[in-house]
């Protein structure tokens, strides 16, 4: 949104709606949500102040003026009303030597929205009221409401002026110019104008903008960098987040999921601001920030600042399950799991009917800890086996995967054999990554002997692998290259199983593996073993050592209910005990004489002596103290005074120094100051007496002020 020109709404407000309504979300995000409302303010007229009701009349309720062409020539008539306490004294702090001294009689106030670097402001006035120095203004540019006199803008202090007739730095005339030339101001930052009449004067005030200089801009600028912080998270984490600052951007608001959660606010010269968040539950958020000032509001330029944000393991980093497998005794099953998250760890697990218990390489069991787990020479006693895999992520992320049931039939009996083989395999790349969901081209060669043994029969097959890289085959129903499946004596092994494969589905083999038949075929080597009479009982070999003790079986049947025990003997409920005394009787038995109020009288005691109080005030702002003694009052002070123990006494002094102790008076010291005019009111006239005592100042008191001058007396 460009910077708005004239006045588009007096006291317009705009209220964040969203703030109203609960965000539709199944968790909570964040430990605490805070409701806030914020006000936008628009070019609003410079009204002086002549009442106590005005926004005009003090700088924290200041009319803004979004546009400084609205400021621009404008002409007004200052009013005499008095009232000090809304500006500050002096008006800037330090205040330079050569200004004469400021105070506020009659201030007026209005804001302005800094859109360049700097200014130059004429202010022209003519026609004040008073006379002698009481006649003229006096004016100040500040940063901050908030002691004022101590946050003047560069060039915004009287002593930093250009102005005509001079000298001007003080008061006393009645039609002049002053130029005011402020520099270093922050873009899109709101700085305060105060006009006040020198000794309560009043004048008719021309206002003008001569020009700007350093950078200007007509609207709040793009981002300059992104919101930085961590992107996932833990679960119960808290982090900071920093905004960058764009110029012109002042506030910012913070909301996660649409929701305001917080707002801040730029201070002078900072690049960041930064908020914290505490990430309660799991799940994906969007954390974004929308920056305005007093006079541009949040909107859509620039666009909201975002960023989305991970807390705990959301997506599942596994992206495919392990799945059934049905294989014959003595064979080798294979369940794999594909996942995709940065730094995974696998812990395989597997029940037979006490629960998943985590695995280990061991015995039928390897690939315990990558993402295919291998079960060789499965048995009956593998069959209906369950298997699961625990995936981890940075100690972020941990996902359990579905559960694959294994089922093992037994091996093919007399008959018609097969001249067949089942043959499972799972494709890699070169980078050690599954193949997953590709048709791919495949030499399988059976090798006599060794792994460089001689092939005896050579076969070529394009099987498909699925989502965990498995693909399944039968040796002997591929397309033979060389040699006979059916003419392999299985009883002149060992045989090895060679592998080539083309991830790309042809016949340019890249990846190459060996291995041994570790059981020879025995259904084929048994249809030319000669013989289908078995021959004799061999001797029982030595006996094995005991293996391990099994597991403990599962808690038994609940046995029946025994017999129901004889029913004991009714008892008869006993006599009702007498009644006890009162607490009044006990006492007549114990020597009381006289009625029960009497008695109830007795127990009274005496009444003690009356403590000591605390004195009540009689008048607003009177406080107490304690003096060792007894309580003390103390009496309400002046605006703006400051409460400092001296001599550890609480007393209201008007900068914390405590009163000095006068020791002697130079009287051939004393200046008097003002004019004395007989039978006329006198202001500002005042008598500075050196002194001598804990401190050296020169104080100044008004002494006169009276309808006539009959005397002086001195106090």
């Amino acid at each position: 949104m460009k910077n708005p020109s004239g006045i588009i709404e007096k006291n317009g407000q705009l209220i964040n709606q969203a703030l109203l309504n609960k965000l539709a979300m199944s968790k909570s995000v964040l430990t605490l949500l805070f409701v806030v409302f914020y006000t936008v303010s628009y070019s609003q007229a410079f009204e002086v102040c002549n009442g106590p009701d005005q926004n005009s009349c003090k700088c924290s309720t200041a009319p803004v003026i979004c546009s400084i062409n609205d400021l621009d020539g404008y002409n007004f008539q200052m009013s005499a009303y008095q009232h000090p306490s809304d500006g500050p004294t002096p008006m800037c702090n330090p205040m330079p030597s050569n200004s004469g001294g400021t105070v506020s009689n009659n201030p007026s106030w209005v804001s302005f929205i800094a859109w360049c670097e700097e200014y130059t402001f004429e202010l022209s006035y003519s026609n004040c009221s008073g006379i002698g120095t009481n006649r003229g203004i006096q004016a100040a540019i500040y940063s901050s409401c908030i002691q004022p006199q101590n946050n003047v803008v560069q060039g915004g202090c009287s002593a930093d002026w250009d102005c005509t007739p001079t000298p001007c730095y003080g008061c006393g005339v009645t039609n002049g110019t002053r130029v005011m030339n402020i520099s270093g101001l922050r873009l899109g930052v709101k700085y305060y104008l105060l006009v006040d009449g020198c000794g309560g004067s009043a004048c008719t005030v021309t206002i003008n903008v001569m020009g700007t200089g350093g950078t200007c801009m007509q609207e709040i600028a793009s981002w300059p960098g992104v919101i930085q912080g961590p992107e996932k998270v833990k679960e119960n984490e808290t982090h900071v987040y920093k905004i960058p600052v764009p110029q012109g951007g002042t506030y910012f608001t913070i909301s996660v999921n649409g929701v305001v959660i917080d707002t801040l606010e730029a201070t002078e010269g900072v690049d960041t601001v930064s908020t914290l968040i505490t990430w309660n539950t799991p799940g994906e958020y969007t954390l974004c920030v929308e920056t305005y000032n007093a006079c541009v509001t949040a909107s859509s330029n620039p666009v909201p600042l975002c960023k989305t944000v991970t807390v705990g393991c959301i997506p599942s980093p596994a992206q495919s399950q392990p799945t059934d497998q049905a294989v014959t005794s003595g064979a080798q099953a294979i369940f794999g799991i594909f996942a995709t998250a940065d730094n995974l760890t696998y812990q395989w697990q597997s029940d037979i009917g006490f629960g998943f218990q985590n695995l280990s390489n061991a015995g039928q069991y390897s690939g315990v800890y990558t993402d295919t787990l291998r079960v060789s020479q499965v048995t009956q006693s593998n069959h209906n086996q369950q298997f699961r895999c625990i995936v981890t992520s940075n100690t972020i992320c941990r996902d359990t995967s579905a559960v694959a049931v294994l089922s093992v039939t037994s091996a093919p009996g007399t008959g018609t054999v097969p001249e067949l083989m089942s043959y499972q395999g799972v494709v890699r790349d070169a980078a050690n990554k599954i193949v997953a969901g590709r048709t791919v081209g495949l030499q399988l060669s059976i090798l006599q002997g060794s792994a460089q043994g001689t092939a005896v029969f050579v076969e070529r097959h394009t099987p498909t692998t699925n989502a965990n890289g498995l693909f399944s085959l039968d040796i002997g129903a591929g397309t033979a290259v060389s040699g006979s499946f059916a003419d392999i004596d299985w009883a002149a092994g060992p045989y090895y199983v060679k592998t080539q494969i083309d991830p790309n589905g042809g016949t340019n083999y890249t990846i190459t593996g060996s291995r041994q038949f570790l059981s020879v075929p025995y259904a084929l080597y048994a249809k030319t073993s000669g013989s289908a009479i078995p021959g004799p009982q061999g001797a029982p070999g030595v006996a094995g050592p005991a293996g391990p003790a099994g597991p403990m079986g599962p808690q038994g049947v609940a046995g029946p209910s025994g017999p129901a025990g004889p029913q004991g003997e009714k008892w008869e409920a006993g006599v009702n005990g007498e009644n006890g005394q009162s607490a009044y009787q006990i006492a007549v038995t114990n020597g009381f004489s006289g009625s029960e109020s009497e008695w109830l009288e007795s127990l009274k005691g005496q009444k003690g002596d009356p403590g000591e109080g605390i004195m009540s005030g009689t008048n607003k702002g009177e406080m107490l103290y304690w003096d060792g003694n007894a309580w003390v009052k103390v009496p309400a002070g002046e605006q703006l005074s400051i409460l400092t123990f001296c001599d550890d006494i609480p007393t209201w002094t008007q900068d914390g120094n405590c009163p000095s102790t006068i020791t002697g008076l130079d009287c051939g010291s004393i200046l008097v100051h003002g004019f004395l005019i007989t039978n006329e009111v006198t202001k500002d006239v005042y008598f500075n007496i050196s002194y001598t005592g804990t401190r050296r100042l020169d104080y100044r008191k008004n002494c006169i002020n009276s309808s006539g001058v009959t005397g002086l007396e001195a106090s």
